[in-house]
């Protein structure tokens, strides 16, 4: 019989996380694109002001001589703090995007083995393959939110469409599906209803150090 508070919470995104999260972005790109906003945005930039507003009232950013916005020290170390979040993930955790929890191993040890990425993709849609990365970060303290926003963002899905600015992929319907990743994903409370014999912290932490080792031997 399962507790009351067996079902995970819900994740709903709401307008202000989502002006935050494409201010990140935006941040993300002054830093790393060395990308330049005006005060004044034209043609497909006008899209991104109320994120720039955003930014300039949380002082991240402010305007300088000639009407660019240019990042401050405080969205320097905000921006930092997030790339390192990032990097972390980049690192770490698509190795748990499939894990066979009866096996307690990884798809990502059989990726070299396939020709084409259609082909590694239909291995992991196997029914033993179970996508533990939202579990995972939950188990360590951090958002899924951002885990699957990061995730968005190293597949180029997150900004931009056909090279341009565009509303649905800063502030519209990648949130919604975004939303649907972190609400339709194996959650710590679920592990916890169907692995009853073993407290899913335990599972967890022996499928993270697992995972650890793993990722450890295939880059020697």
């Amino acid at each position: 019989m399962h507790r009351k508070d067996s079902t995970p919470s819900t994740f709903v995104i709401h307008s202000d996380i989502r002006i935050q999260y494409a201010g990140l972005f935006l941040l993300k790109e002054m830093v790393e694109g060395q990308s330049i906003f005006s005060a004044h945005p034209d043609d497909d930039e006008c899209v991104l002001e109320p994120i720039l507003n955003w930014l300039h009232q949380s002082f991240y950013v402010r305007l300088n001589r000639h009407n660019e916005f240019v990042i401050t020290k405080r969205g320097l170390e905000h921006v930092q703090s997030f790339l390192a979040r990032y990097s972390a993930f980049m690192e770490e955790y698509d190795v748990f995007s499939g894990v066979d929890l009866k096996a307690k191993d990884f798809a990502i040890r059989y990726y070299n083995t396939f020709q084409d990425e259609p082909e590694w993709h239909g291995f992991l849609q196997e029914e033993r393959w179970e996508d533990l990365r939202i579990a995972i970060a939950e188990y360590q303290g951090f958002d899924a939110t951002e885990i699957t926003f990061m995730r968005f963002v190293h597949d180029s899905r997150f900004g931009r469409y056909n090279n341009m600015w565009n509303y649905e992929c800063l502030l519209g319907a990648i949130w919604d599906e975004i939303q649907g990743v972190c609400n339709n994903s194996v959650r710590l409370k679920t592990l916890a209803c169907q692995h009853s014999e073993q407290s899913s912290e335990t599972l967890l932490q022996d499928i993270l150090d697992r995972g650890r080792k793993l990722m450890q031997e295939l880059s020697d």
